[in-house]
């Protein structure tokens, strides 16, 4: 093994015997390479030769064989070594010492220890896991750590390609990285990032569980997913939002962001602008995952506790400030109301919070200075009906002349004729059976599509 990766191993220091190569070339017996000059072609100098080629393969072939069984040797220390250190397969009987024993004792004259935890190499079937706990010897390994040494700071990292249960082991470290799949490089990367070449900036794309029931995620779960909390009156009857090891859009830095001058403007009819300024208090440079909430305050269809609408990533020089502005259109705000499952509507009743960063729980927390509250576009006794506009919207299509034949003139013409139709006063109450109702958008959609498909048969070359 001390030969893998040197210039001169066994393999290349084999050097050419007397007689004649593999292109026929000629030798002398003072082991140069051969020449080319391939001279003499009687039958006896071809024997010489040949018998020359025979002795040389025969060497080359002993000198390889030696060279392997050396390398053989060396792997079989190697395995008996690697028993020792983990007492495996009997190598340890005549030591008192395990694998963690030995990684402990290891640590002692060390300022920082570094555990790295996580996952075996696997890919698609064979990754396949029936529980979400990590081997039981890697959490030991974590505590017995912290038992030895209560003071001694450590560096949990964990490699793996999805989230594995940590346990308690996040509160006996220092610090956690959450490597996730890193890389061939992960190790250089590892060291920059623990001796300050930078800083870490990385929001984490996932609710991290706390608990093998996955309470919690994702993160925009509906606000009616909860957990019991075990306390009050009667145990188990105190609904509560379920603890999560570390939430969606959680990370940390070197560097310390603040966010103020939080303005939002519109409504979900027109689309919000949110604007806010972020600045740099820290003494290094970073960059910084700026996220965009939304909290609902009601929907026709159970709304999420909280949903992700815009990030933005930015650098920041220390003391350095920048206003930065965030879009959302309506369609964003659109959703599959209790009508049916294949419409998406907008609801210009809706009323919502608006949160800057990852932290902020304006649902939990109305009065934070990081949250605004956006009020509805219209009143809840508004005549609007969702299955008259996308009705209109259908009518009104110019790839097709359906409007002019019913003497639609406008949007505003089919919206009016739509809710005079219903006979009743429209609300949000009643949606669904309102109007000229969903059976209806269903059969326009069937004739307007099938318009488009006409005209794009009629056009294509």
């Amino acid at each position: 093994l001390d030969q893998v990766g040197k210039e001169e191993s066994i393999f290349t220091s084999v050097k050419y015997k007397c007689g004649t190569d593999f292109l026929g070339g000629e030798c002398t017996d003072d082991d140069s390479i051969p020449s080319t000059n391939n001279t003499g072609s009687d039958d006896g100098g071809n024997r010489g030769r040949n018998t020359g080629f025979l002795d040389s393969i025969t060497d080359v072939g002993k000198e390889i064989g030696d060279g392997l069984n050396e390398v053989g040797k060396d792997i079989g220390n190697g395995v008996n070594n690697l028993g020792d250190w983990v007492g495996w397969n009997g190598h340890s009987s005549d030591k008192d010492h395990t694998s963690i024993d030995q990684a402990v004792a290891s640590a002692n004259d060390v300022d920082l220890v570094v555990i790295c935890i996580g996952e075996e190499a696997y890919a698609e079937k064979p990754g396949d896991i029936r529980s979400p706990y990590l081997p039981l010897g890697q959490m030991e390994l974590v505590r017995r750590m912290r038992n030895q040494y209560p003071d001694k700071a450590i560096l949990l990292v964990y490699f793996g390609g999805r989230a594995r249960l940590l346990e308690e082991t996040p509160q006996l470290a220092n610090a956690v990285v959450l490597g996730f799949l890193a890389g061939p490089h992960a190790g250089q990367a590892l060291v920059d990032l623990v001796t300050g070449q930078f800083s870490p900036s990385a929001r984490l794309p996932i609710t991290y569980p706390l608990a093998s029931d996955g309470g919690g995620s994702p993160y925009f779960h509906t606000i009616s997913d909860q957990c019991t909390k075990g306390e009050g009156i009667l145990p188990h009857y105190e609904y509560a939002q379920c603890d999560v090891q570390w939430p969606f859009g959680y990370g940390l830095s070197y560097a310390s962001f603040s966010y103020s001058n939080l303005a939002v403007s519109g409504n979900v009819v027109e689309g919000i602008t949110v604007t806010a300024h972020v600045e740099n208090k820290g003494a290094m440079a970073a960059a910084e995952a700026v996220m965009v909430f939304t909290f609902d305050d009601f929907r026709l269809s159970t709304p999420e506790y909280k949903r992700l609408r815009g990030v933005q990533k930015v650098w920041l020089e220390p003391n350095q400030l920048i206003h930065l502005e965030f879009t959302i259109p309506a369609e964003d705000f659109k959703f599959v109301g209790p009508h049916d499952d294949r419409h998406y509507i907008l609801d210009p009743t809706m009323s919502f919070w608006v949160g800057i960063g990852p932290d902020t729980d304006c649902r939990a927390d109305p009065t934070n200075q990081l949250c605004k509250h956006v009020e509805p576009a219209t009143s809840a006794s508004t005549n609007f009906s969702p299955s008259c506009q996308i009705a209109c919207d259908l009518l009104m299509d110019r790839s097709h002349s359906c409007s002019s034949q019913i003497g639609l003139a406008s949007t505003a013409s089919c919206l009016s004729l739509c809710q005079d139709s219903s006979g009743r006063p429209m609300d949000w109450a009643s949606v669904g059976m309102d109007g000229w109702g969903w059976n209806y958008v269903d059969c326009l959609e069937s004739i307007v599509w099938g318009f488009q498909q006409q005209n794009q048969q009629q056009s294509a070359p």
